[in-house]
Parts: structure tokens; C-alpha cells; sequence
């Protein structure tokens, strides 16, 4: 994958989590005893949000052995945002009570969803750390050399 596909998948991953963090506030406002959890959940997906735009910063930058790395944590993280979304919609449409729903089955789901976006934002977020580095270490590189 080149790094303009990286950057693609990216931006459109951060405008699945825009679309997401929509129907995970309105679910948290129907269901109040899911709020605390939700919110652990909102801020997994901000932060991963976060992680992908710096990415976009860098787009033509990235090397190849970055990009292969990038795309499978863009490519798994987005099949949890899919998860999350699948979940909430569940939730949402329970003919049974949404809050008795919740607390039978969706919190423990979410948990787990949580803690696997948890991991990936990590995963992301070193991945960032290492293309920083790249950047910074090419850049004192080209200046060394122009010196």
C-alpha cells in the first residue's frame, strides 16, 4: 500500500469515528446507566482520531516499511469502529428495555470492544511515535549534509 492509500484510509476511518461518536452520545443520553462506560469508549475513539490526523500530516512522508504497518492497524482498528457501531445500533433497537439490554449483554460487549481499540490506539500511537522519528532523524540527516 503507498502512503496515499494509507492517508485515504485514514481520513475516511477518522469520518467513520466522527459518525460514530453521534450515535454513541445520543445512545448515552437513551440509556443513563451506560454513561461512564460509553465514555471510556468516546475517548478511546477520540484519541485513535487524533493518532490518524497527525498520520494525515505526514502523508507522503511515511516510508514503506511504515505504510505496511500503518495500513493493518488502520485496516483492523477500522473492523472495531465497524464492532462498536454494530453494537450500539443493537443496542439502540432492543425491543426489550434498552437499559436492561445494557446491563445483561452490552456492557461486557463494549468492554471487550473498548480494550481491543485500546490496544490498537497503542499500536497506532507508536507507530506515530516511530514515523516522528523518522521525520526528525531525515530531517537533521538533510541538514548535516547541506552543512
Amino acid at each position: 500500500m503507498d502512503p496515499l492509500s494509507v492517508t485515504v484510509a485514514a481520513v475516511s476511518l477518522v469520518a467513520g469515528i466522527r459518525t460514530l461518536l453521534v450515535s454513541v452520545n445520543d445512545f448515552a443520553r437513551k440509556v443513563r446507566d451506560a454513561q461512564s462506560d460509553i465514555d471510556l469508549v468516546k475517548n478511546e475513539l477520540e484519541l485513535v482520531q487524533y493518532a490518524l490526523v497527525f498520520l494525515t500530516d505526514y502523508d507522503l512522508i511515511v516510508p514503506q516499511a511504515l505504510t505496511v504497518q500503518f495500513s493493518g492497524i488502520i485496516t483492523q482498528t477500522r473492523g472495531i469502529v465497524d464492532q462498536i457501531k454494530t453494537s450500539i445500533d443493537e443496542q439502540s433497537a432492543a425491543r426489550i428495555s434498552r437499559r436492561i439490554r445494557w446491563v445483561v449483554s452490552g456492557r461486557e460487549d463494549m468492554e471487550k470492544l473498548r480494550s481491543s481499540l485500546e490496544q490498537h490506539k497503542s499500536a497506532l500511537d507508536l507507530a506515530v511515535d516511530c514515523l516522528a522519528l523518522y521525520v526528525s532523524t531525515t530531517c537533521l540527516l538533510n541538514l548535516q549534509t547541506s552543512l
